[in-house]
């Protein structure tokens, strides 16, 4: 809410929202606060009940960072320096990428049709299913052999007078900023799938 509209509240408005946005910071800083006296906790502390106060509900000890330190709760350095080096390549390679996309955008204008996206998912999902169930592929070789198949065909087919609207670079954008409205698990889901596929592979 902006100055101007509070200047039109009596003063027990502008108390019922002080009061609210107070309660709102509460709120917001309390996950953080819990996350910080939880690592004062030791394991019996931690499942025995919530406890919030330290000194008053509990008493915090160092005992979870030694044991850390020490191994006792497992490889904790060298999954911190794992997590690390996937987070920052990940950030680096999405960064790179997304500039480049970016920039595509920018400056060069591109005209899709309708009608092509249309026929690269069809193609993709049929040749997906062809080569997994009629040609006894597994799911990654499927994937792997699908999609450039139906690429091609959808760069050739773009060229064609095609029926239906034709895309622009807005629509593209608009297409990626809807993405950030997918709630995570759908993203998340897809991952987990794809990864146990590939772990499945190697492993055979």
């Amino acid at each position: 809410m902006s100055d101007r509209g509070l200047i039109g509240l009596s003063p027990w408005g502008r108390r019922l929202v002080t009061a609210g946005c107070l309660i709102w910071c509460l709120i917001s800083i309390f996950p953080l606060y819990w996350v910080v006296v939880t690592a004062f906790k030791t394991p019996p502390g931690v499942v025995g009940g919530p406890t919030y106060l330290p000194f008053i509900d509990f008493t915090p000890t160092l005992q979870p960072f030694i044991d850390l330190y020490q191994g006792i709760r497992g490889e904790f350095f060298r999954t911190f320096l794992n997590s690390t080096i996937v987070g920052l390549s990940a950030a680096a390679i999405a960064t790179a990428i997304g500039a480049m996309a970016a920039y595509a955008l920018v400056r060069f204008e591109f005209r899709v049709r309708l009608g092509t996206g249309l026929a690269f998912f069809l193609l993709a999902l049929g040749g997906y299913l062809l080569f997994n169930i009629t040609f006894g592929f597994t799911r990654p070789q499927a994937l792997l052999l699908a999609f450039p198949i139906a690429l091609v065909a959808a760069v050739v087919a773009n060229r064609l007078p095609l029926p239906g609207p034709i895309l622009g670079n807005e629509d593209i954008l608009f297409w990626f900023v809807s993405q950030r409205m997918f709630p995570p698990i759908v993203t998340a889901f897809a991952l987990y799938l794809l990864y146990s596929e590939i772990g499945r592979l190697v492993s055979s």
